[in-house]
């Protein structure tokens, strides 16, 4: 996965390993914002996002997620 910012003057490239959508890690980020029925929906549905997002990533190598333009011109782009 890469994450990619633009601005007028600035670029920012990061890679990040798809294998990071873990349930342990979303919990960590997530873990105060979430309760206790959503944390078992994400048990039950993230391995099938996972899985799909590894399919999309050996069958288009550069699926966009996300790209985002304000209206200053900054960008950002995440892709497979």
């Amino acid at each position: 996965m890469r994450i990619k910012i633009r601005s007028a003057d600035q670029r920012l490239a990061l890679a990040f390993p798809t294998c990071l959508l873990n349930a342990w890690f979303l919990h960590l980020v997530l873990k105060d914002k979430i309760s206790a029925d959503e944390e078992d929906a994400i048990d039950e549905i993230l391995p099938m996002v996972r899985k799909e997002l590894k399919r999309l990533k050996k069958r288009d190598r550069h699926f966009v997620l996300v790209d985002v333009v304000s209206s200053d011109g900054d960008r950002v782009k995440i892709t497979l």
